[in-house]
């Protein structure tokens, strides 16, 4: 069964009561982590979830509050063997290689390793069993995505798009 838990709801500029967006997407034994703003590792355990449990990270769009936690969220994660693959765009998933490179993040002593894996509009992509990732491109940024995933056995799907305005083609997808 799917769960989704958000770790925040707000925008751009965080407040005392909403944090940048961000959620949570547990499916089986894995969750995918939807943006990685700051602090996921620490929202994840308080909702009483083991962020250890990540093996998919699907980044919107490279603008600040969807991935200025991913250096922190990797590190924390640094002495568990295993791996987390990354999806976004090409842009995104190049920006979010140099981030993670900014911190030594692929250092051998870095044991969980973040594979990149580039979606474009109109890909799709298994995570695991019952569990798919489609893109979209969303007007916003050059670099931005909608993702769709869809659920087996539940027959369901969820969609986000990041900071996009009303745009029709999302409706119909």
């Amino acid at each position: 069964m799917a769960d989704i838990r958000f770790l925040g709801t707000g925008g751009a500029v965080p407040s005392a009561e909403r944090d940048n967006m961000s959620f949570l997407l547990t499916h089986g034994d894995g969750a995918v982590l939807v943006d990685c703003p700051g602090g996921a590792f620490a929202k994840i355990k308080a909702l009483g979830l083991d962020p250890r449990s990540v093996g998919h990270i699907a980044v919107t769009h490279i603008h600040p509050d969807h991935v200025y936690g991913l250096p922190a969220f990797i590190h924390s994660l640094m002495l568990d063997e295993g791996e987390v693959v990354l999806w976004g765009s090409a842009e995104t998933v190049a920006f979010c290689g140099r981030l993670i490179d900014l911190f030594g993040l692929r250092d051998t002593k870095i044991l969980r390793r973040v594979v990149f894996r580039t979606v474009e509009t109109g890909g799709r992509a298994e995570l695991g069993p019952g569990l798919a990732l489609s893109a979209l491109g969303v007007p916003h940024h050059p670099s931005s995505l909608a993702f769709r995933f869809e659920l087996a056995p539940e027959g369901k799907t969820v969609a986000y798009s990041g900071d996009t305005p009303a745009h029709p083609p999302l409706f119909d997808w």
